[in-house]
């Protein structure tokens, strides 16, 4: 992105903080420079519109609900400078699609189902689900966990399981450990 398309340029920095991305558009969409010179997207909401939650943790990226200027609002906020031109290009999408609200909260929730979007593609595709390989490793995990369970008790065998919290070993047992 040059500077002439820089949708942030002349915002912030003694400049106004916010303009509006398209003035046809019936959704208030703003191009915003926050109070640290953060570069982001603002879609003002509604008094009507209740928010959607949870909003997803990006990284590099701060999305919130906001009070700015008497007004509800969801805020993307870009904390990594040097992704200025990616994230004008995430913004650009996020409010086309946003624009293709039927109203306010429509436009609110194709936002953030969109920034979903980018988020899931960006941070791998991964969909949640336990790959083939996870999967028999839980099942291998919960067989010798039955197998605990008849040998020391239900409650000594879920204290030895380590595997759900990251540990590197499946399970820990008075200094034996399995994998």
């Amino acid at each position: 992105m040059t500077r002439n398309d820089d949708p942030w340029d002349g915002l912030g920095s003694g400049g106004i903080d916010a303009r509006r991305v398209n003035p046809a558009s019936p959704h208030d969409f703003f191009w915003v420079v926050s109070a640290k010179d953060e570069p982001g997207l603002l879609l003002r909401l509604s008094a009507d519109t209740a928010e959607i939650k949870p909003l997803p943790r990006l990284r590099s990226l701060d999305l919130a609900y906001r009070n700015v200027a008497g007004h509800k609002s969801l805020v993307l906020l870009l904390r990594d400078e040097e992704q200025r031109e990616l994230f004008g290009s995430l913004c650009t999408d996020i409010v086309a699609a946003g624009d293709a609200g039927s109203d306010n909260r429509d436009a609110l929730n194709r936002a953030i189902r969109r920034t979903m979007r980018w988020h899931h593609l960006l941070r791998g595709g991964k969909n949640g689900l336990l790959s083939l390989e996870e999967q028999r490793g839980l099942l291998g995990e919960l067989q010798f966990l039955l197998h605990l369970i008849d040998l020391i008790g239900p409650r000594a065998a879920i204290e030895a399981w380590k595997g759900p919290l990251g540990s590197s070993k499946d399970f820990e047992l008075d200094g034996c450990l399995w994998k």
